[in-house]
């Protein structure tokens, strides 16, 4: 099976407007442990989305349970 995926303008907008959103949610995420994150770096394939992103925590160790929660409400946008 084979499947085609078209890009025009509107939907690199909306493409643009969710990173927007995603770039949003992961700066809130990390205010809460006044750390340093630096830009996410989004990979998009035709079946998910890859968000890579680097941080610096110098006071307390983020949790797994924490991330975890920051990638759902990434899969969620």
């Amino acid at each position: 099976m084979t499947t085609t995926y078209m890009f025009d303008k509107a939907n690199r907008t909306h493409i643009m407007s969710m990173q927007r959103q995603a770039i949003s949610i992961v700066q809130s995420f990390f205010a809460k442990y006044q750390s340093l994150v630096g830009k996410p770096i989004f990979t998009v394939n035709p079946d998910k989305v890859i968000v890579q992103l680097f941080y610096y925590a110098p006071t307390e160790t983020i949790s797994n349970t924490s991330i975890t929660a920051l990638g759902d409400a990434l899969t969620r946008c």
